[in-house]
This record gives structure tokens, C-alpha cells and sequence, in this order.
């Protein structure tokens, strides 16, 4: 960010925070603020009053239609969950956590929705694959694991390292502990949209990425070309938040939630020899 400050060369910045609160991002936010380049928050919420637009959806939303799923699916029968929301430090796994609790409530499946365990951790796939194991290896007979989106890929995929031919998936090695353990994820990617389409997962939630993408570089055009967020156009702005499962997959291909299969993104960093990073 600083680099891309000095070199003068950019007139807006668009940003996926990783972290809510504010932190050491802030100082850099406010120098752009100084140099009048706009900053627009995109996907990842952030807590500072630099920012000069949104483009979000809420969190609660996603983990509101999750567990909404959840109860629906497994009808009127007493069930045993295990939710895995991700790290704590973020704004978006609290909320995500806010909305399962907020649909079972509304949905008055208290009584027989048993939370056996709420486990943070941060979304790594090595920390999450960890979560999972001692999960499954802590507990008995759960039907339902509903958690972040790698946590799910991680219960259904072995681990890839050198020493990784022949194991298991955690959910396969731990199978006559939960045998009828499904799984539900809070948020979309490429791996879950795969594994829904494959009967892995159940289902999960989308914040349409693609469509946030597009409408942070609409929202940054009409900054740059005048426009006021919070008077001419609204500060904060997403999609609507569908549900994606099994039986309508189909309705949904791939390229309008991701883009093309094959697509990469590559960014190359000149740096110049006197270049510090602290």
C-alpha cells in the first residue's frame, strides 16, 4: 500500500480487509485520505472512518441462511451440531455465528438443536484441518458440522504434504464416531461449490463475490467521477444472499459466481533495491 501511495501513479484503492478493528492499516488509510485517493472496502468489513464507500454484504445474512438450512433439512428430528465460524478477531465470523443461533431461534428448533461445540480458529487450511481432527476426535455422533468454508473442505479432503499417500479425510477416518455427520458451509468458494456438486456438502450461503467485485468498481468510478457516497449513491451496498445446495446447483453455474474455471490472478512487485518492508 505504501508503495503503491509513493508512486503517485493510482487514483483509488479498492480493499478486502482481513481484520475488523482497527488497526495499523489505519495510518496508511488515513494517508491516502490526506493524498485524496478514495478507498473502497470490498467482501471484508473494516472499522474506520476513512473508508469512503462499501461494498458488503452482511455476515449474519450468510450464517442466517445456513442455519435456516440446517433446520429445515433435518426436519423435526433432535439434532447434535458442531459450528466452526472462524476466527474471533474478525467481524465477519461473529456475525456469521449471530445469524446460525438468530435462524434456529426464529425457526423454534432450541429444543432439539444440540451446539455441542463452537470452535474458533483462524482460516488457514493447517488450522482448520487441526479444528476439524480434535472435533471429531473430542466428540460423539454428531450429525451436523457447519462451518466456515475451510473447515468444510478440510473435514471432506485429505491433507496434502509429502507424507499424505494413503490418509484419510477426517470425516472418512472418523466415520464410525459420526456416521452420520453432513456438512454445511457459511460461505462459498470454489472448493465448496465443487463439493456440493460432488454430494460432499450439503450446501451454503453466497455473498456473490463476483457481483461485490463489480459493484466496489462502479461505486469507485462514481466517486472518481464526482458523486458523494451517503448522498448521491448509497455508502453501503451488496448483493442479495441466496443459498446454493444440491438441488439447485444446476441453477447456478460456476462463471457467474467465480468467473472462468481456469483464471489465475498474478501480480508482479517491482522492487526497487532500496524498497524497505516492515
Amino acid at each position: 500500500m505504501d508503495q503503491v501511495l509513493r508512486s503517485g501513479k493510482y487514483d483509488g484503492l479498492i480493499i478486502g480487509a482481513v481484520q475488523f478493528k482497527k488497526s495499523k492499516l489505519e495510518d496508511m488509510y488515513i494517508k491516502y485520505q490526506q493524498a485524496g485517493i478514495p478507498i473502497v472496502s470490498v467482501v471484508n468489513d473494516t472499522y474506520t472512518p476513512t473508508i469512503n464507500a462499501k461494498s458488503l454484504v452482511d455476515w449474519r445474512k450468510l450464517g442466517y441462511q445456513a442455519g435456516q438450512f440446517l433446520v429445515q433439512h433435518s426436519n423435526t428430528s433432535k439434532i447434535r451440531v458442531a459450528i466452526m465460524p472462524g476466527a474471533k478477531g474478525t467481524g465477519w465470523a461473529p456475525d456469521t455465528l449471530a445469524g446460525i443461533k438468530a435462524a434456529i431461534k426464529d425457526f423454534k428448533a432450541q429444543g432439539r438443536v444440540d451446539l455441542v461445540e463452537i470452535l474458533w480458529g483462524d482460516t488457514g487450511d493447517k488450522a482448520q484441518r487441526h479444528l476439524v481432527n480434535v472435533l471429531l476426535k473430542k466428540h460423539q455422533n454428531i450429525d451436523y458440522l457447519v462451518g466456515n468454508a475451510l473447515a468444510v473442505t478440510a473435514a471432506v479432503t485429505a491433507a496434502v504434504t509429502s507424507a499424505s499417500n494413503g490418509s484419510l479425510a477426517p470425516i472418512e477416518k472418523f466415520h464410525q464416531s459420526h456416521p452420520h455427520l453432513q456438512l454445511i458451509s457459511t460461505y462459498l468458494t470454489q472448493d465448496v461449490y465443487q463439493l456440493i456438486e460432488q454430494d460432499k456438502v450439503l450446501a451454503s450461503p453466497t455473498d456473490l463475490m463476483k457481483d461485490q467485485g463489480i459493484i466496489a468498481m462502479d461505486m469507485m468510478v462514481r466517486i472518481l467521477n464526482g458523486q458523494v457516497p451517503g448522498k448521491d449513491m448509497p455508502f453501503r451496498i451488496g448483493p442479495h444472499v441466496p443459498i446454493i445446495h444440491q438441488s439447485n446447483i444446476h441453477e447456478w453455474q460456476f462463471e457467474r459466481l467465480f468467473g472462468p474455471r481456469d483464471f489465475k490472478a498474478i501480480k508482479e512487485l517491482n522492487w526497487q533495491k532500496n524498497d524497505v518492508i516492515n
